[in-house]
């Protein structure tokens, strides 16, 4: 690819998490990176006292992440590396996704480069919660501007991190310089919520999401139910060849099919 564009998955070294990793290691990454697209892993670290270490293809973040609570400050320790690692890095898009997501290389470069003629697009993804409505269900290749700003200040949706985030050199600035104040001023039992708190940041600074139904994050094996909200059946799947995602969510177990 022409332009700089990194991928940056999250891993931990607790079951499950750490076999997802490994899962997508094994799958997409290695096509992925075939394609010119480098993949990098962000993973919290004890040692670590400055926003991110950068050791050869691993990005270490302060934090200890156990999972034992379902948010927990170590995320958005996570999503403070990746921002300063790609503004150090001088990248024109970082795509952050879950362990548990599948990516489809071809598909996610087209869309890079569909994004790259459209400098408005500086942060894309899946908007969470799902809004519902005429052109928003899951199999219609279907965007859209979320402008969060007329709420009365109250974010109504934001890209979920699950099925990823895709962040443009000039969103990556923004959020870099002011995502770690928006988390100091959470209270601690929100301070974990990171893809809802970039949202906050890049909303302050007039940043709109781009809603991109090419990113899911639910797929027919979801069975949490804040994210199931289709039926099995009901739910596009990345890995059919006629399938438009570029990036889904909850493929744990069946991503090297």
């Amino acid at each position: 690819m022409n332009s700089k564009v990194h991928i940056v998955t999250t891993c931990t070294p607790i079951s499950p998490y750490k076999e997802c990793w490994e899962e997508q290691m094994d799958s997409w990454v290695p096509a992925m990176e075939k394609c010119g697209v480098p993949v990098h892993t962000v993973m919290a670290n004890s040692n670590v006292t400055s926003p991110y270490v950068e050791v050869d293809k691993f990005i270490y973040c302060p934090g200890e992440f156990t999972f034992k609570e379902h948010y927990n400050t170590t995320a958005s320790y996570w999503m403070n590396a990746i921002l300063h690692w790609s503004l150090d890095h001088n990248l024109d898009y970082v795509f952050i996704v879950d362990n548990d997501t599948y990516v489809h290389p071809h598909r996610f470069i087209s869309l890079i480069q569909e994004y790259k003629t459209n400098p408005s697009i500086m942060y894309a993804g899946a908007c969470f919660p799902f809004w519902g409505g005429e052109g928003w269900w899951l199999h219609d290749n279907f965007q859209t501007f979320v402008d969060n700003n007329n709420f009365d200040e109250v974010i109504k949706g934001w890209a979920s991190g699950g099925s990823g985030i895709v962040l443009s050199k000039q969103a990556i600035k923004i959020a870099a310089a002011h995502f770690w104040d928006e988390v100091e001023a959470c209270e601690i039992k929100d301070q974990g919520k990171n893809d809802f708190i970039l949202q906050k940041v890049l909303t302050k600074h007039n940043i709109k999401l781009y809603h991109d139904s090419r990113f899911c994050w639910e797929s027919p094996y979801t069975t949490h139910p804040a994210y199931k909200l289709h039926p099995s059946d009901k739910v596009p799947l990345i890995t059919n060849p006629d399938s438009f995602l570029v990036a889904q969510h909850d493929m744990s177990g069946h991503m090297k099919s």
